[in-house]
This record gives C-alpha cells, sequence and structure tokens, in this order.
C-alpha cells in the first residue's frame, strides 16, 4: 500500500541522512534504545531463531550474507534504527540479533508485526499479494505516479553430499510484480508486462528487442529501465 511505501521509502531516507547528521527525533530514539539495551526493547517479542543448514560460503540461504547488517526497521507500530538484522529468504523470516553476556542471540521476529525494513541501502515490504499468490516481505525497486515496480526474492534449495557430507545449496530466484490502482500482478514476461500496459506495447516491444542481451545478462537492471524508461515515460 502507497501509506507503508512511505514509511518505508521514510526509513530508507534517514538511514541515508544518518551518515552525514542525524535528525533529533532519531537521535533521541537511538539514545533511548542504548539505555534500555538490546535486550529491553519491543524487538525481543519473537522466538529464537536456529539455523539448521550446513552450507558452503556463497550458497547459504540469506539476503547478500550471513552475517548482520544494520538496517532500520517498523514493528508492531514502533520505528527501530541502528539494529542487527538478517534476512533468511529461503524462509522469508527477518532476524533480529542482539548480544549478550558475549553470546549472540537471534531472534525470528513475527511476520505480522513487521511493517517494513531497511538493509543494505534497500527497502523492504510486508505485502498479501492474494491469497493464492505469494506474501511475504518484498523489495520496492520502484515507485512513481501510483505505480510500484517489487521484486519478491526467493532461494531454492538443493541437498548434496562431499565426501558423505551432508550440505544444502541455496540459489536465488527472483520474480517481479507491479502494484497498479491497488492491486498487484505479476509480471514474468513481455505478455504479461502489456497486458497491464496496453498503451504502451509498441514501446515494450521495441525495449525487449534492443535490450536482450540486458535481460539474459542482468534482469535487475532490465526490469529498472523497464519501469523507469517505458512504463513510466
Amino acid at each position: 500500500m502507497i501509506k507503508t511505501i512511505v514509511a518505508c521509502i521514510f526509513l530508507f531516507t534517514l538511514n541515508t541522512f544518518s551518515q552525514s547528521a542525524q535528525s533529533s527525533e532519531v537521535d533521541a530514539l537511538l539514545v533511548f534504545d542504548a539505555v534500555l539495551g538490546s535486550k529491553n526493547t519491543g524487538l525481543i517479542n519473537g522466538v529464537e531463531y536456529i539455523n539448521t543448514y550446513n552450507t558452503k560460503e556463497g550458497f547459504d540461504q540469506y539476503y547478500k550474507t550471513s552475517k548482520f547488517l544494520t538496517g532500520n526497521l517498523v514493528y508492531d507500530n514502533q520505528h527501530y534504527f541502528d539494529v542487527n538484522l538478517l534476512y533468511d529468504i529461503y524462509s522469508d523470516d527477518l532476524i533480529y540479533g542482539f548480544y549478550e553476556n558475549d553470546l549472540v542471540l537471534y531472534i525470528k521476529l513475527v511476520r505480522d508485526k513487521v511493517s517494513c525494513f531497511t538493509i543494505d541501502n534497500k527497502s523492504f515490504e510486508k505485502l498479501t499479494i492474494s491469497k493464492n499468490e505469494e506474501a511475504g516481505y518484498f523489495e520496492i525497486v520502484n515507485h512513481d505516479n501510483g505505480v510500484v515496480l517489487y521484486k519478491k526474492h526467493h532461494k531454492n534449495i538443493s541437498k548434496r553430499i562431499d565426501l558423505k557430507q551432508v550440505y544444502y545449496e541455496f540459489i536465488e530466484k527472483s520474480s517481479y510484480f507491479i502494484e497498479k490502482d491497488g492491486s498487484y500482478f505479476k509480471v514474468d514476461n513481455k505478455s504479461s508486462i502489456t497486458k497491464l500496459f496496453p498503451d504502451k506495447k509498441k514501446l515494450i516491444n521495441s525495449y525487449y528487442s534492443k535490450n536482450r542481451f540486458l535481460l539474459k545478462n542482468n534482469l535487475d537492471q532490465f526490469m529498472v529501465k523497464l519501469f523507469r524508461d517505458v512504463i513510466l515515460s
């Protein structure tokens, strides 16, 4: 929803802005959290997260890295800034981490309480596309004039055996959705995009014809350029 997107973009803006100078409101919240201590905030309202998969480097189930990234979060209608976050793409779980007695504790946040979060300078929103389609966390790739391009991160799992040792490999394969007029549409090929924007048919055909290499080698960039330069033109 647009209202939630605004909140997510606000978090992203604060995250970028805080690299140079934070607003007094954000400063106050950071100090407040520091005084309470991480374990005393509302973020411990979840269950312990345990990773049960043995993986090799570069083939884990997480977004970008298996280590914590600093991010911002709207959880149970409360804003949290500069917190340790880990996004398990395979299970679609957002993990919060804090330290206690030299131990790292992992808390799986309650999905229904998460509105949106930023991590690695990317904004994510919790959505329910439809009863028969996907639900969970979606990256806000681009938005303008009430039309939003989302990316749903997936990771497929494969079981491997090497020297009698079992391990797992996770390979990412993403899909894209467009929100238009309050509804969500999966856009996984030229036909689905043309059906959604029939007045842009010639421009879409031309774009696909001229950008075959980009489509094959960098789907993210292909979709962003299509959305920005063709659909919203």
